[in-house]
């Protein structure tokens, strides 16, 4: 495989269950793309079930063709293992999301994420953008699209 065009990555502390099914939603919706995407998974607790559990699926994931590494962080903290994806990742781009994040999930939103993120890559290679995605709550109608950068209410 060349060099990916994109780095999803993703780190985890004891959620076997979120990254499994994030990463077989990853490579069953967006199987299109996926020749052009490295998975990245960071785990904060290797020595638990879960650790072993995704240790697994990874290899299983590598062994079928598709570029997955699973990586160790025994750091405490998210920020360390999240900042692992980015120094790690072999892709042009890198996305770093949380393990239970699954791209079009939420019908109110368009499909093909992936597909429509490299699109957007191939026109704007220069960009310099932080992108990000709305915040859906959980009544899954309230919704974020922008943040604001400003202190608020003393946080």
């Amino acid at each position: 495989m060349s060099r990916p065009k994109i780095s999803l990555g993703m780190a985890f502390y004891d959620d076997s269950v979120g990254v499994r099914s994030t990463l077989q939603q990853y490579r069953i919706f967006h199987a299109d793309v996926m020749d052009q995407v490295e998975l990245i998974v960071v785990d904060n607790h290797p020595d638990s079930k879960h650790g072993q559990d995704v240790r697994n699926l990874c290899g299983h994931i590598t062994r079928s063709g598709q570029k997955c590494r699973y990586m160790t962080c025994n750091e405490v903290g998210t920020s360390q293992s999240r900042e692992m994806v980015f120094r790690e990742a072999e892709g042009e781009w890198v996305f770093c999301t949380d393990s239970h994040i699954e791209l079009d999930s939420d019908p109110r939103y368009p499909p093909h994420t992936l597909r429509r993120l490299l699109d957007w890559i191939e026109e704007n290679g220069d960009s310099k953008d932080l992108i990000t995605g709305p915040m859906v709550y959980d009544d899954l109608k309230a919704y974020n699209t922008h943040y604001d950068d400003v202190w608020n209410e003393g946080t």
